[in-house]
C-alpha cells in the first residue's frame, strides 16, 4: 500500500507494482480452483459479514455473487432470508417512521430477516422485506425493488428509475396536465421509492471505500481490452490502493498470476509488458515487434478452426502449442511462484 501511495503521489502509472507475499502471512495468492474453498473457510472462521471480495466492475461483481449464492451457500431462489445486501442509492422513504435512522446511506450493508408478499407491479418485481443493518443496531421494514439486485452500471438502475416513473403516472390521467402535482404524488409512492440494493458478497472498489473487513479478496480483471494507460492507469491504482486497505487481518490475491505476466515479471523487457490487456494493445506494440505480431497472427489464423468446431484441422497448433507445457509450468513455479 505504501508503494502504490508512491506510485500515485509520483505518478509513475508505467510500472505496475510487485505483490510480495513470501514471508507475509496476512497476503495469500490463490488459484481459482482454491477459490471457492477460501471463501467458504473464510465464512466459517470470520464470517461472512467480516468476508468480501473487491471486483472492478459490477459485471464482475455479478459474476461473484452468482457463484457464491449457488456454489457456497447453495441458494436457488432470487433472494432468501440470510442473503446480504448492499443499498445502491440513498433512500429517505423509509426511515420517516423510524426515530434515530435519518436515512439508508448508499453503502449500508444489510442482511434480510424477513421476506413476504412477492409481487409484479408496473412490470418489475417487488418484494417486501425486514433488514437487519450489519453495522448498527436496528431493523428496519421496506419494499425491495429486485430488478436492481444484478444491474451492470447505475445507469442502468437510472433508465429502469425514469421507466418506473412513466408507468406509475398511467395511474393519474387526471394530473397528466399537472405536471408538478404529477411529480409530487410518484415521489410518495412506495413502490417508486422501493429500495435498490445489490447482494454484497462481491462489491466494486468505490463500493467499497469507508468499510472494513477482517478478509478481503482482490480481483484486478476488469474484463474486456484494458490498455492501462493515462486516466485509466490513474484510476486502476487507486483502486488497488483502496480494495488493499480494506482489510484488517489477511488479503487474498485472485487471478494474481494474470497481473504478474501483465507486469512483465522474469521478462527481460519487463517494463515493455503490454498489460492487463494481453496482446490487443497495438497502439503501443511491444519493442521484441515481429515475434509479437507473429504471436498474434498465428492465433488468428487458427481461429475459425477452433469457431466452427474442426479441432481435428487444428492438430498442428494444438500439437506445437503443447510441446511449451513443460517450460511454461517450470516457468510459472520458478518466476511465478505457481505450480
Amino acid at each position: 500500500a505504501t508503494e502504490l501511495r508512491r506510485y500515485i503521489a509520483e505518478e509513475d502509472f508505467f510500472t505496475l507494482p510487485s505483490i510480495k507475499v513470501e514471508g507475509f502471512p496476512d497476503i495469500k495468492v490463490i488459484p481459482g480452483n482454491e477459490l471457492i474453498e477460501s471463501i467458504s473457510d473464510s465464512y466459517d472462521r470470520v464470517g461472512m459479514d467480516e468476508t468480501i471480495v473487491v471486483c472492478r466492475s459490477n459485471k464482475r461483481a455479478n459474476i461473484y455473487n452468482k457463484g457464491i449464492r449457488n456454489t457456497i451457500l447453495y441458494r436457488e431462489e432470487e433472494l432468501e432470508t440470510g442473503d446480504l445486501l448492499m443499498v445502491a442509492k440513498n433512500n429517505y422513504f423509509w426511515t420517516k417512521d423510524y426515530e434515530g435512522i435519518p436515512f439508508l446511506a448508499n453503502g449500508d450493508m444489510m442482511e434480510i430477516v424477513r421476506l413476504r408478499n412477492w409481487r409484479e407491479m408496473y412490470g418489475f418485481q417487488f418484494v417486501d422485506a425486514s433488514l437487519r443493518a450489519i453495522d448498527y443496531d436496528w431493523e428496519i421494514d421496506v419494499i425491495l425493488w429486485l430488478d436492481t439486485l444484478t444491474t451492470d452500471s447505475p445507469e442502468v438502475n437510472h433508465q429502469l428509475h425514469q421507466q418506473l416513473f412513466d408507468h406509475i403516472s398511467e395511474d393519474y390521467p387526471e394530473l397528466q396536465h399537472n405536471r408538478k402535482k404529477l411529480i409530487e404524488t410518484i415521489y410518495e409512492s412506495p413502490y417508486y421509492n422501493a429500495l435498490q440494493v445489490r447482494f454484497a458478497y462481491a462489491i466494486t472498489g468505490h463500493k467499497s471505500q469507508g468499510g472494513q473487513w477482517a478478509r478481503v479478496f482482490i480481483d484486478p480483471y476488469k474484463g474486456g481490452e484494458e490498455s492501462l494507460e493515462g486516466e485509466e492507469a490513474r484510476s486502476y491504482y487507486r483502486w488497488l490502493y483502496t480494495a488493499l486497505t480494506r482489510a484488517r487481518e489477511k488479503v487474498y490475491f485472485i487471478n494474481q498470476y494474470a497481473l504478474d505476466c501483465s507486469s512483465g515479471k522474469g521478462g527481460v523487457m519487463k517494463h515493455h509488458a503490454c498489460g492487463l490487456n494481453g496482446l490487443w494493445d497495438v497502439r503501443h506494440p511491444t519493442l521484441w515487434g515481429s515475434m509479437w505480431y507473429w504471436d498474434v497472427n498465428i492465433q488468428a489464423a487458427f481461429a475459425g478452426v477452433f469457431s466452427s468446431n474442426r479441432l481435428d484441422l487444428g492438430k498442428v497448433f494444438s500439437d506445437g502449442l503443447l510441446t511449451y507445457v513443460d517450460i511454461a509450468e517450470r516457468f510459472a513455479e520458478d518466476v511465478h511462484d505457481r505450480s
